[in-house]
């Protein structure tokens, strides 16, 4: 237990440290705290090894990110981005994809199409594909530009990017190994969380304007019918 608090205070403090300094530089506090697990990671002095607490906690961090950028994206400009986000997304996608494969085989040297080489150069090219939506959140909640249409369009391009990277990714992996893309699948499942999210979304969204109908209509409708004394009514047998 010891060894979990003094991790997290490292990184807590050496993060927030290396993000003061980035600032000071005019870089985004994102891109320092990338130094600051670089430094005390692994990779230089070693201090903090990744561990399932760790990780928890990292995950708890982007889902809380990624749930307050949803309470404050406008869904007007969601929508109208959704053509251009849509676009840019696909060049994201395909333009990684080409050169990572291209660069793999002029370093390789080029294989037949359907050999394991190729599969190779083209799981490289599918790994380029791949975008940090966190990453971009935070930089644009940072420079004040996350609400904005700009804004907007990056974030919605950049989960359409990933989305699009998990089906070519499923693709790729399938086809190598020979067992079946499993294509339906994902699509499937994809399908269902975002109609999901979409339904639930709906449901939380119409939810209040929905009560606030009811209240407004309901002493014109007591009337009708005859029950305007229906409150009266259940109020008396209640005291009494």
């Amino acid at each position: 237990m010891y060894s979990v608090f003094r991790n997290l205070a490292i990184i807590i403090l050496s993060a927030k440290f290396f993000g003061l300094v980035a600032r000071k530089f005019k870089a985004p506090q994102v891109v320092g705290e990338i130094t600051a697990g670089l430094i005390i990671g692994p990779c230089l002095l070693n201090l903090v090894h990744i561990s399932d607490t760790i990780s928890i906690f990292a995950e708890i961090g982007v889902v809380l990110l990624m749930f307050s950028t949803g309470l404050g994206t406008n869904l007007k400009e969601l929508i109208k981005a959704g053509p251009i986000a849509t676009l840019i997304a696909c060049v994201g996608v395909a333009v990684p994809l080409a050169g990572g494969t291209l660069l793999y085989s002029l370093f390789y040297g080029f294989s037949a199409l359907g050999s394991q080489e190729f599969y190779r150069a083209l799981f490289i090219g599918t790994i380029m594909t791949a975008t940090s939506v966190s990453i971009t959140v935070a930089t644009l909640q940072e420079l004040g530009h996350l609400k904005s249409f700009l804004g907007t369009t990056i974030v919605s391009a950049a989960v359409i990017d990933d989305v699009i990277g998990i089906v070519v990714l499923t693709c790729v992996l399938g086809a190598s190994s020979g067992t079946g893309t499993g294509l339906g699948k994902v699509l499937m499942n994809t399908v269902l969380f975002f109609a999901t999210a979409i339904g639930v979304g709906a449901a939380n969204l119409v939810e209040p304007y929905a009560c606030k109908t009811i209240i407004e209509n309901l002493p014109a409708v007591m009337e009708r019918y005859g029950m305007e004394n229906l409150t009266e009514i259940i109020g008396g047998a209640h005291h009494g």
